[in-house]
């Protein structure tokens, strides 16, 4: 939990993408856009500015200290907790179905299911093939990662075939 580096390939991913950041800063600073924006997306200005001063006076709402929370992020962690585990699966899914063909019928390289069936169209061949091949395909491109000190890295032999 208090680990600041990422040391899991999914996570080290998903802050390569964009997807996840630092968590203690993302905590800090959830009172300043993401808690209060909710608050005023769904319940218009005038109340997230008053939630917003209310907590800054100290004022507290059936028992709850709502400048600690507001503070501390506490209304919004069982939301980030869902948010970041949805992030996982996507970024997990993402990376399993772009595969490595290192066959001879069209070029080397990563593709999707629909790049690889357009690519195969294309040379003249079927889209049994195409999908034949897909299947054959063992190495995806979470297999081309490697996580070193937190950082997902791209292993040097699929570095050609990458682009960012």
């Amino acid at each position: 939990m208090g680990n600041p580096i990422a040391n899991n390939k999914v996570t080290a991913l998903m802050t390569k993408n964009g997807m996840s950041t630092n968590r203690k800063e993302k905590a800090l600073n959830l009172h300043k856009s993401r808690a209060r924006s909710i608050v005023k997306t769904a319940l218009g200005a005038g109340i997230g500015a008053l939630t917003g001063y209310l907590a800054e006076q100290g004022f507290s709402w059936m028992g709850l200290d709502l400048g600690f929370m507001v503070a501390s992020g506490a209304g919004m962690g069982v939301f980030s907790a869902l948010d970041y585990f949805s992030n996982c699966i996507l970024t997990v899914a993402n990376y399993s179905n772009v595969r490595f063909y290192s066959g001879k019928a069209i070029p080397k390289g990563f593709y999707t299911m629909r790049q690889i069936r357009i690519a195969f169209r294309k040379a003249g061949l079927s889209d049994a093939q195409a999908k034949a091949a897909y299947r054959m395909c063992a190495t995806t491109l979470w297999d081309a990662y490697t996580v070193q000190n937190g950082v997902a890295r791209l292993r040097s032999k699929y570095a050609q075939y990458v682009t960012d």
